[in-house]
């Protein structure tokens, strides 16, 4: 009786798995900003999920083998980024998915260069983001990575190579390069971008309420954490509990 009862739950848990497998799930592409979506097998996308997980794993572990100080760590990850992420060549497309693709397309937007970094950031042990610093009452902005490390948050700009160092080679920390628009000034020599200089911009970061949700749910465990939250939300919703 121990035996069939032992076969019918193994029978039963291989059903249930196959089922799970083949649900079907939604996907979401963007080309040239237009989005599309398409239904896929659930072991497909944990499958992706999990190879780039993998993947993006591998390759920090690779750069980094031979640095341990988190400031030359970031600073070796910046580089290697902007220098195997280009601005997307004309005639191509701007192809929005996954961040990991973005490093193996070799080419993005602006937003998805600074992606790139930050993801390979996050995965190096360092939270980090993607926000917009803007004038306050204009629609002019500058796209940033914002990395994390011990309480300090520091300011990468990939599509410009600035990386805001004292005169000691230390990363400067972004309250700091907030009220010191004459540092800021002199790190970037000046340059404005849409008539006003940079140092206009860099105030906002006081402002922001930073989440590094995005680049930590490319990892399974907060990933998973996520989705088991957002399951229990939507039995609640639908309970009305």
């Amino acid at each position: 009786m121990n035996s069939m009862r032992r076969l019918f739950i193994s029978i039963l848990g291989i059903l249930l798995l196959g089922m799970i497998a083949y649900w079907p799930v939604q996907t979401r592409v963007g080309v040239d900003y237009e989005w599309s979506e398409r239904s896929i097998h659930f072991y497909e996308k944990a499958t992706n999920f999990f190879s780039r997980h993998f993947q993006t794993r591998h390759l920090v572990s690779n750069l980094l083998e031979e640095i341990d100080y988190p400031e030359e760590q970031l600073q070796l990850l910046f580089a290697w980024s902007r220098d195997h992420v280009q601005s997307t060549p004309p005639g191509l497309p701007v192809v929005d998915d996954h961040v990991w693709h973005i490093l193996v397309r070799g080419y993005g937007a602006t937003d998805q260069r600074t992606e790139a970094f930050a993801l390979l950031a996050s995965y190096a042990g360092f939270p980090a983001t993607v926000t917009v610093m803007r004038i306050p009452g204009t629609a002019n902005g500058l796209i940033v990575a914002l990395v994390k490390i011990d309480q300090l948050v520091h300011v990468f700009d990939v599509e410009r190579g600035l990386v805001f160092l004292d005169e000691y080679g230390q990363l400067i920390d972004a309250a700091r390069l907030a009220t010191a628009p004459e540092v800021v000034r002199s790190i970037t020599n000046g340059i404005e971008i849409a008539g006003r200089p940079y140092e206009h911009y860099v105030p906002s970061l006081l402002n922001l309420d930073l989440t590094f949700n995005r680049m930590e749910l490319q990892k399974p465990w907060p990933r998973l954490k996520h989705e088991t939250l957002q399951f229990v939300n939507r039995i609640f919703e639908v309970t009305g509990r």
